[in-house]
């Protein structure tokens, strides 16, 4: 009687199986790597911004003033108020102290700038990919007037005409640090990025990372920073310190 041996090969079901070990441990991988790239880009952003805002300084240092982002529009507290200017950080812009300005790694696309009107302040963001979770990543010397107004002087717009940044509709437009609604830009059009939430649930939102002004002690001292209190807005309030060095809201009376 002749015997046969058994055939060594895999069943069906085995190689079923296996496959489907192998396509999740593929696609385990393949989001380990992706994620670890995005990590990493946004390590460089950070490095960017670190870099980008001590060259900065420097020229300020040097010039006693920060430069101007070139074809820049205006920021306006009203119709006539210029309280800033925003535009990108690109090789356009007259800062010295550096010889190249660092772009997005992912998109080469230049970070998003803005400066006071006396050029004395200003702040820096990139988007950051965050593991699909995309959040503004911002870096400022900006000093706010109060939580409700003039909170920062960056937006999540591009415009060839000025901005009045006391409308209801652009004051949803504020990027605040480590916000997730607001982006200087997205990562598929590469444009600025709003989903529309309110200025209200902003501040909420950012409550953390939000920076509460308490340098100002009169609407002079806010008025000569270059942040204006406009004269078609006579109730506007602004926190400022009284005489016990306390943070009050303050009626301005549509000083200039």
């Amino acid at each position: 009687m002749i015997q046969r041996n058994s055939s060594p090969g895999f069943t069906l079901v085995e190689l079923i199986v296996a496959a489907s070990i192998l396509a999740i441990l593929t696609t385990i991988g393949f989001y380990s790597y992706t994620w670890n790239i995005a990590s990493a880009r946004d390590s460089v952003r950070q490095t960017h911004i670190s870099k980008i805002s001590s060259e900065l300084k420097l020229y300020k240092r040097q010039r006693w003033a920060y430069p101007v982002p070139w074809d820049n529009f205006e920021l306006r507290n009203g119709s006539t108020a210029v309280v800033g200017y925003q535009w990108y950080m690109n090789n356009k812009v007259s800062l010295s102290t550096a010889d190249s300005l660092s772009l997005d790694p992912e998109l080469d696309l230049p970070y998003s700038y803005s400066v006071t009107r006396t050029k004395q302040e200003y702040q820096l963001a990139a988007s950051m990919e965050n593991d699909w979770s995309p959040y503004a990543y911002v870096a400022w010397d900006y000093r706010s007037i109060a939580r409700n107004l003039l909170p920062n002087i960056l937006l999540a717009i591009e415009s060839n005409t000025p901005v009045d940044i006391s409308t209801g509709a652009n004051q949803q437009l504020y990027i605040f640090h480590k916000g997730i609604h607001n982006l200087p830009y997205d990562f598929e059009t590469g444009l600025p990025y709003s989903d529309g939430t309110s200025l209200s649930q902003l501040l909420i939102d950012s409550s953390e990372e939000f920076w509460q002004n308490s340098d100002y002690r009169n609407c002079n001292e806010i008025n000569l920073a270059g942040k204006n209190v406009t004269q078609t807005w006579s109730t506007d309030t602004y926190q400022t310190l009284n005489s016990s060095w306390v943070l009050t809201d303050t009626s301005c009376d549509g000083i200039l």
